[in-house]
């Protein structure tokens, strides 16, 4: 991980797969349960989090208010986030996805899917292009 990225945890957990790259400015902040599988590379500027602070009183500042949607993320082995990728609460990427550069991803991607924008979509998976994933394998 680069010097100037920074893991957050308030308490439960992160959990970091084995030979992930990770370049400057990582942010992952956890108040539950963030995973990242093997071998993921995250670039610049990704910010991760498995909370939203909440605002359901206007007359409190939002940074004293509760944690609202509390929910783990999830990363799965060989993906991989382009520059300032925002990965929100309750999200799992699936295995060797590719999340496009300034991507939002508020919903789960499955495995195998290329997906971009904000908020992020899935504009092709490997079946769409005929590349194989080693599903079915014996």
């Amino acid at each position: 991980m680069a010097p100037d990225g920074t893991v957050s945890r308030y308490a439960p957990e992160i959990i970091l797969g084995d030979g992930i790259y990770a370049t400057a400015e990582l942010q992952i902040y956890s108040a539950l349960s963030v995973e990242i599988g093997d071998r993921v590379l995250l670039a610049k500027n990704i910010f991760i989090c498995d909370y939203a602070h909440g605002y359901s009183n206007a007359c409190v500042p939002c940074m004293d208010q509760a944690y609202e949607r509390l929910a783990p993320v999830r990363i799965g082995a060989g993906s991989w986030l382009g520059q300032n990728v925002v990965v929100l609460p309750g999200v799992t990427i699936g295995r060797n996805c590719v999340i496009g550069a300034n991507s939002v991803v508020t919903r789960s991607v499955p495995d195998y899917c290329i997906a971009v924008g904000a908020p992020a979509r899935i504009v092709r998976t490997a079946a769409d292009r005929g590349i194989a994933t080693g599903e079915g394998r014996d």
